[in-house]
């Protein structure tokens, strides 16, 4: 994958915020225990496409670029 840039992020953030409030369920942000630094996102989203997995629900994740490997 690809860094988003800092706008990419907050139009996901914002898409986020109204999956939870249409599904109830969604992606959150995830940090790390000791110093809360800011790790990722994870959670659940619906499927929009392929067409024949629209729908359905996915686990989802999106880590720093310092956490992949």
């Amino acid at each position: 994958g690809r860094t988003r840039s800092l706008e990419e992020t907050a139009q996901d953030i914002e898409a986020w915020e109204e999956e939870w409030d249409e599904e109830g369920f969604g992606m959150f942000c995830v940090e790390l225990l000791g110093s809360g630094e800011l790790a990722g996102a994870v959670g659940l989203s619906v499927v929009e496409a392929p067409a024949e997995i629209a729908g359905q629900v996915a686990i989802s994740w999106r880590l720093g670029r310092v956490f992949w490997g």
